[in-house]
């Protein structure tokens, strides 16, 4: 989701025939080491406040077909935190 000009690339990959999968930051289980950037998923986040981030990445990309987790290791293993995703 923290592509520039996502238009372009999604309209370029659509084009050739291609599909388009999201791939969404989420909170890993070392920080010190891997960065997810500012928007990532994160378990401290209230399910409102995950919620709008998803849609602000979805927002970004509009056409996804699906999305798929990067990095994430620690959110993804939290049943509650992965609940709105």
């Amino acid at each position: 989701p923290y592509a520039e000009n996502t238009a372009a690339l999604i309209q370029r990959a659509r084009a050739r025939g291609h599909e388009i999968l999201l791939a969404v930051p989420m909170e890993p289980a070392d920080l010190k080491r891997r960065d997810a950037g500012p928007a990532a998923l994160a378990v401290s986040l209230s399910d409102t406040a995950a919620r709008q981030r998803l849609a602000w990445m979805i927002g970004r990309i509009g056409s996804n077909v699906g999305i798929v987790g990067d990095l994430g290791d620690r959110f993804s293993r939290d049943p509650v935190a992965m609940k709105p995703v």
